[in-house]
């Protein structure tokens, strides 16, 4: 996992932590196998209104 995070905050033009300690935010039990849990997760924060102009941001990069 931490190569992932770097690779992202690289993407993203910021810097790259020394130490990359991924923080659990949320959990949650599911019936599906690993394989397809991805389609059984929504974070709480994603359900939040995507502010103005974040997915621009994400698009240009």
């Amino acid at each position: 996992m931490p190569f992932e995070i770097a690779s992202y905050l690289q993407w993203k033009g910021e810097e790259v932590p020394d130490l990359l300690e991924p923080v659990i935010v949320q959990e949650k039990e599911s019936d599906l196998c690993i394989s397809d849990a991805d389609s059984d997760v929504l974070f709480e924060a994603e359900r939040l209104p995507t502010e103005y102009g974040h997915t621009d941001t994400l698009k240009r990069q």
